[in-house]
């Protein structure tokens, strides 16, 4: 929010005399003169708190929680609480940054609320890792909020913010969490702390192949890896494909090669089409949506690969529901990756019973990072950690206001800041020593077979490059039948890129 920074002067009154009016005329000039500086400095004061500033309408920058960003006023209290316990005890600290967009850039209230929970959960995970950590091991661990504004606009000199707390004995910045959309400006941004401020980065929910750098790890199963396990059952050889060809959405671009790598050298070419980067459905493509139905109708092809986000997914469900199509027997299959997880925010509250109504001919499955029932009943070697690790999740959550796991966030980001703080930590001397920025990410080659993750979404195993290896899938479907209250997906299975569950070593084969 702006803040308000107009100087108000107050002229003389009427009736005064000449000397008293002259008297305060000089006065009012030396006090322009000799205040010019102090006037400039309001006007140009864009400090909305300590560490946060005021950039293009948005207060952007680092805060202990002590600021609040957007709708994140009962967790940012929480994390200023536990971090002046932290501060306040003689152990030692470091500290670890939460990097993502903390304000919602959506224009429908639909949207905007759907997308601030989002946020919400993401920082409820981060807390809820820095509260678990700090009642085992040491060093305790302070947790920042970095806000780079929507889109990640002004990631640069929030990342220069972050370096100097790298450098500053007080602060001890050790790593950076977060990340949330595979677009050009996560690139950028990770690529710069990594590569250039030498800063180790954890990413969240972004599945992208291309974000691969070293001093950066991703958690998550990567779009080749969804697509692995998402094309195992049956022959998609000739599946349709539907692309998004905008340029710049690396999620979009990698999920596209995936899926394309699945298809036959004779499966009809894709249907493309160009989306805005604005985040509210784009009603344009409206029309090109019901060219590219008829022609997958005309094909014959009862399954479609999406690459693509969810506001033109929407757009996609709704027009196959209502496309007759004698040649599909009016059924459908949609496969996509784990940008789906957002797709009914877009549904308007007043179409809810045409979105139903459409999924019932058109089932939409899509890799989800997590799921809160995926290890319910699995005997894969390491649903008996992950439901332990659930299990204590949940009692936290419950404590928490607004807080819900069933739309992975949380818990991706859980264990995406349980991985920083397992690299720290390993990398410290049992406390005793605070780890150099490059031992933490060299750490990333450490967190396999004796040291890897155990997280609520599985085991988190590391390969030599950073990224997760054989990370479990959780493949769900769009529930048709959902009342308000009830999940809107169904877990369908769970299972892995390599066919099979790891072993309890847990490590990349060599090649």
């Amino acid at each position: 929010m702006a803040r308000n920074t107009r100087n108000t002067w107050t002229l003389p009154p009427r009736g005064a005399g000449p000397l008293t009016k002259g008297a305060l005329y000089l006065v009012l000039l030396l006090a322009l003169g000799a205040g010019t500086l102090v006037a400039h400095d309001r006007l140009t004061d864009v400090a909305c708190a300590p560490g946060v500033e005021e950039r293009d309408g948005e207060c952007t920058g680092v805060t202990d929680g002590g600021y609040t960003f957007g709708e994140l006023t009962d967790v940012s209290a929480r994390i200023k609480r536990e971090n002046d316990r932290v501060t306040g005890d003689d152990a030692p600290y470091v500290t670890v940054a939460m990097m993502i967009p903390m304000t919602s850039g959506e224009n429908a209230p639909r949207r905007r609320a759907a997308t601030e929970r989002q946020i919400q959960h993401e920082v409820q995970g981060a807390y809820l890792a820095q509260r678990a950590a700090n009642r085992s091991a040491r060093p305790a661990i302070r947790l920042v909020l970095a806000n780079p504004g929507v889109g990640s606009a002004h990631w640069r000199p929030v990342a220069r913010q972050l370096k100097e707390m790298a450098e500053d004995g007080k602060h001890r910045l050790r790593a950076v969490v977060g990340f949330d959309l595979s677009e050009r400006n996560t690139g950028e941004a990770i690529r710069h702390m990594t590569g250039k401020l030498g800063i180790p980065v954890v990413g969240g929910p972004i599945s992208a192949d291309s974000l691969t750098t070293p001093g950066f790890s991703r958690v998550v199963p990567s779009n080749r890896d969804q697509a692995a396990v998402l094309t195992r059952d049956r022959d998609m050889r000739d599946a349709f494909l539907v692309e998004d060809v905008r340029p710049g959405d690396s999620y979009v671009r990698t999920l596209r090669e995936a899926f394309e790598a699945k298809r036959s050298a004779g499966a009809l070419e894709s249907e493309q089409y160009t989306s805005t980067r604005r985040g509210d459905d784009d009603r344009t493509l409206a029309g090109d949506f019901q060219n590219i139905v008829q022609n997958i109708c005309q094909s014959g092809s009862d399954t479609v690969f999406f690459a693509g986000r969810p506001p033109q997914l929407r757009l996609l469900v709704e027009k196959l529901g209502d496309q007759p199509c004698e040649n599909t027997g009016n059924t459908f299959r949609i496969i996509t990756g784990s940008g789906a997880s957002t797709v009914d925010s877009y549904v308007p509250k007043d179409r809810t019973d045409e979105w139903r109504k459409a999924l019932k001919r058109v089932t939409v499955e899509y890799a989800s990072v997590a799921h809160p029932d995926a290890w319910k009943t699995s005997d894969a070697p390491e649903a008996r950690s992950a439901r332990k690790e659930l299990a204590a999740l949940r009692v936290a959550a419950s404590k928490l206001k607004g807080a819900s796991l069933t739309d992975s966030r949380l818990m991706t980001t859980y264990d995406a800041a349980r991985t920083a703080i397992t690299s720290i930590r390993l990398q410290s001397d049992n406390g005793r020593r605070t780890p150099r920025l490059d031992e933490v990410w060299d750490g990333w080659r450490r967190l396999k077979n004796v040291d890897k993750v155990p997280g609520v979404s599985g085991w988190i195993c590391l390969d030599n490059t950073g990224s997760a290896h054989n990370k479990a899938v959780h493949v769900v479907r769009l529930n048709p039948e959902w009342e308000q209250g009830q999940s809107k997906i169904t877990l369908v299975r769970v299972a892995w890129p390599d066919g099979k569950p790891s072993p309890s070593t847990c490590t990349a084969p060599s090649r």
